[in-house]
């Protein structure tokens, strides 16, 4: 019996280990009919060397260009003759490959700034290869002084061919390699990379709204210390996982010189990866005992950011890091997917200029249209900062170097997967004294939002609008006063800071403000009541003589722009200040939504008599359910919940509210 099992167990054993070696057609997968480029990045006149290994004796090229029309033709090269179908070595994922250049092509002057592919058939003719290159300015910050940076670094460490990446999951044996090839082609989306995923979605959305631009490669940004020099505004998207000390260090002096940056990734700067062999081998250990720079070059030592002997977090200069976050919407791990009601932010700091033309409240969400899983922009790797909230705000605790003035605008629960630190995403922004900033997504998805989602095309607009002009407002950090409301989000209760309150004609109720300006300059007020000017102090107090409802609005300015504030102050009885928020009402009541009709957004108050679960369901003419806007427990009290009506057609809809024995319904039209 003993040998039986002997038998049984290593035969089990001889057939794992038989199933992680990779067979001729697991590495062939990867080999034939492939292409690669280089440089990633040229500009007019440069050459584009372009290397194919193929075995049709003869094919064309074709070069096009992706941009609004995803597909320009440009030009077509014809004839080109193949050298032979050349075998591969089985560590070409580490060595390269040696193939002779198929052709070289010289950038005609007629190409213009963008991105570009190549073209060419397989083999058998069934199928087509590519490859993609960035066309730069010859003169770097001629055209636009808004550069986009391609993610080529996180290209090449997912990129399996030859058998294999920086990731045991998918390698040959289920062992990654600390090396990595950039001369061979890319296995992703048939050579391209990761382009298609991301990029292609930004730089169309530019395009479409007649913004120039600049392109280059992440290699470009490593090679050259003065290439940010010549740029305002500097944009990665999607996946920007890996970077090398040279590159961060850049990055960060651009910052810090006054230029902008624009970070529409998650998982950002994570690993520190190095490039050797004149910049042909990218090294990523991952670990900070393997890598054989320990204990000679530290700081070259390719290991995560946070962690020794690095101890340089990633939040320093992006205010998020991926260890403070996880994963939301993400299909590979089936976490908090977008059918459960993930995939969008929660608002906060809804003063702030971003948010200026979209309607949007604190506890209000966005990011997220119905019936559109692809376009949800939370997910599916997403970065978070250590925060508390104070007075119904996130503010930042730094306990993980995130900056101070780091502002939290939006949040979402995120599932920590391996990590134990997981906490909601957090996509804000700050300001350094030299005018420089960064806005940070803390997301990968950020960008699937700019192709239907108007809000976030709204979002965009306003921060590429101030980051190009530059010059940003004070910021405001705190104001009184204020009332604390119940609201709900991804099954969460949580409390929102209200500038709603109620007064007697004849009480008073002061007006205050805490703002500080990141140049350093002295902050200016002017308080408005409705469109009366009443005030220029920090201060201001409102004394109530009449009934009505009032719009006090403060704006606070430097030389160079004004961040604004509004509070609405109704006077409607005896009710003081002081009384706010302690009365509750003496029934259960729906109100009628307003505005009423509405586009998109619209406010539906209710009071409740006594604690309760409490649902408030949306339902189309037909009695239909559309939508849950709220299903929770909630305390006695007035209360309202927000409706955003953008994905849903125009018509007329039911809502109803039921809690206890309480139901009552009423009808509203969304008209655009």
């Amino acid at each position: 019996m003993k040998n039986g099992m002997f038998f049984c167990v290593t035969l089990t054993a001889i057939f794992i280990l038989l199933a992680f070696i990779p067979t001729n057609a697991q590495v062939e997968r990867y080999t034939d009919n492939n292409g690669y480029v280089k440089p990633l990045a040229v500009a007019p006149s440069d050459t584009l060397y372009i290397y194919i290994n193929t075995s049709k004796p003869v094919y064309d090229i074709s070069v096009y260009r992706i941009g609004l029309n995803e597909y320009e033709r440009m030009l077509t090269i014809s004839g080109v003759k193949s050298q032979g179908l050349r075998p591969i070595d089985t560590l070409a994922y580490e060595k390269g490959v040696d193939w002779p250049v198929s052709y070289k092509l010289v950038i005609p002057g007629y190409f213009k700034s963008g991105a570009y592919g190549i073209e060419f058939p397989s083999s058998d003719g069934t199928t087509t290869k590519g490859a993609v290159f960035a066309l730069k300015q010859k003169v770097p910050g001629s055209l636009s002084k808004l550069l986009v940076l391609m993610n080529d670094f996180d290209w090449t460490a997912y990129n399996l061919w030859g058998g294999k990446n920086v990731y045991n999951d998918g390698s040959t044996y289920g062992i990654k390699a600390d090396r990595v090839s950039l001369n061979r082609p890319f296995s992703q989306h048939r050579g391209m990379g990761e382009f298609h995923a991301w990029n292609k979605l930004l730089l169309k959305w530019l395009e479409k709204n007649n913004i120039p631009f600049e392109i280059t490669s992440t290699m470009e940004v490593h090679k050259d210390p003065t290439l940010l020099d010549n740029y305002d505004v500097l944009i990665v998207n999607g996946h920007d996982e890996y970077y090398s000390r040279p590159e961060r260090l850049n990055m960060e002096r651009f910052i810090k010189r006054g230029g902008r940056h624009i970070s529409l990734s998650g998982n950002t700067c994570w690993w520190q990866v190095r490039m050797e062999d004149n910049d042909n081998t990218m090294v990523c250990y991952k670990s900070n005992t393997r890598d054989p720079m320990v204990g000679k070059v530290d700081s070259l030592v390719t290991t995560n950011w946070y962690m020794p002997p690095l101890n340089w977090p990633e939040t320093k200069f992006l205010g998020a890091t991926f260890l403070n976050g996880g994963y939301v919407n993400d299909m590979h791990h089936f976490l908090m997917n977008y059918s459960h009601g993930y995939g969008d932010y929660t608002v906060w700091n809804s003063q702030s200029w971003i948010y200026k033309g979209t309607g949007l409240k604190d506890g209000d969400s966005f990011g997220r249209l119905p019936n559109d899983s692809t376009g949800a922009i939370v997910g599916y790797e997403v970065d978070g900062t250590l925060f508390e909230f104070k007075n119904g705000l996130p503010v930042v605790t730094g306990e993980d170097k995130a900056p101070l003035n780091y502002r939290i605008l939006g949040t979402s629960p995120c599932e920590a997967a391996s990590y134990t630190r997981g906490r909601p995403v957090s996509m804000g922004m700050y300001v350094n004294k030299n005018g420089g900033a960064v806005f940070n997504s803390a997301s990968i998805n950020w960008t699937f939002g700019l192709e239907r989602d108007t809000t976030v095309q709204k979002i965009f607009m306003n921060i590429l609008k101030k980051f190009l002009r530059g010059g940003f407002p004070p910021e405001i950090e705190s104001w009184q006063p204020f009332i604390l409301e119940k609201d709900t989000a991804h099954g969460e209760i949580f409390e929102v800071n209200r500038r709603e309150i109620s007064l007697d004609p004849q009480d008073s109720v002061r007006l205050s403000l805490k703002a500080s300006d990141p140049y350093g300059e002295k902050v200016k007020y002017i308080w408005y009541v409705d469109s009366i000017k009443r005030g220029t102090d920090s201060t201001f107090t409102f004394h109530a003589t009449g009934g009505g409802t009032f719009r006090v609005s403060a704006y606070v300015y430097n030389s160079k722009d004004t961040s604004s504030i509004s509070w609405t102050l109704k006077v409607t009885g005896p009710v003081s200040i002081a009384e706010k928020g302690m009365l509750q009402p003496r029934r259960y009541f729906l109100e009628q939504n307003y505005p009423n009709p509405f586009n998109p957004m619209t406010t539906i108050k209710y009071g409740l008599a006594e604690d309760g679960r409490v649902r408030v369901e949306l339902f189309n003419i037909l009695g239909e359910k559309v939508s849950t806007l709220l299903d929770a427990q909630m305390k006695a009290g007035s209360h309202e919940v927000r409706f955003n009506g953008q994905g849903y057609p125009s018509g007329t809809y039911i809502y109803r509210i039921s809690s206890g024995n309480f139901m009552q319904v009423r009808k509203m039209v969304l008209l655009k």
